[in-house]
């Protein structure tokens, strides 16, 4: 086991897997030439992304510039991979990472020794991609959280399943 200084210690994660999702996705087209779709007619985008993989689950023209669009299967995602031009205009697409994965995290007292990067090699055969130790409030009085925060990417069936789990909150009324 190493003993690591919990307070500073830095997340530990794989590189980004070149493995197209099974099922729906998000992908981000950036135009190669610098620029954005912010001031480009909405209307001949959806017809120009309709007409390299059909009708996708969602298109937004993102603040930062890039397009970000939701796609319904494999197929589509692999056509916008593919592309290289939308109405002539030259334009890279890459997975959006972070959304197409899923986040939980972990508490054991037992994990406290462990290094982030020593947790991630154990987890990694289990499609665990990142682990960052949570922050506790207060280090020298309560001890090294024993909380980490994970991450994996999202299956087409896990993608399925967490569309049809209700949220719930709950609510306290006051009775006063």
């Amino acid at each position: 086991m190493t003993t690591t200084t919990h307070d500073t210690e830095a997340a530990a994660s794989l590189p980004p897997t070149a493995t197209t999702p099974e099922g729906p996705a998000f992908i981000l087209i950036k135009k190669t030439r610098g620029g954005n779709f912010l001031h480009t007619n909405p209307f001949s985008l959806r017809r120009a992304i309709d007409s390299i993989c059909g009708t996708v689950k969602s298109v937004k023209a993102l603040r930062t510039g890039p397009l970000l669009i939701e796609t319904f299967h494999r197929n589509q995602t692999d056509a916008l991979l593919a592309s290289t031009s939308l109405k002539e205009t030259p334009v890279s697409a890459i997975l959006a990472d972070r959304l197409n994965a899923v986040e939980g995290s972990v508490r054991s007292d037992a994990l406290t020794e462990l290094s982030n990067a020593e947790l991630l090699e154990e987890l990694k055969d289990q499609g665990v991609c990142r682990v960052q130790r949570l922050r506790s409030r207060d280090v020298k009085t309560l001890g090294p959280n024993p909380t980490r925060g994970l991450s994996e990417p999202i299956t087409g069936e896990d993608y399925d399943r967490l569309r049809e789990r209700p949220v719930t909150r709950s609510v306290t009324k006051n009775t006063s």
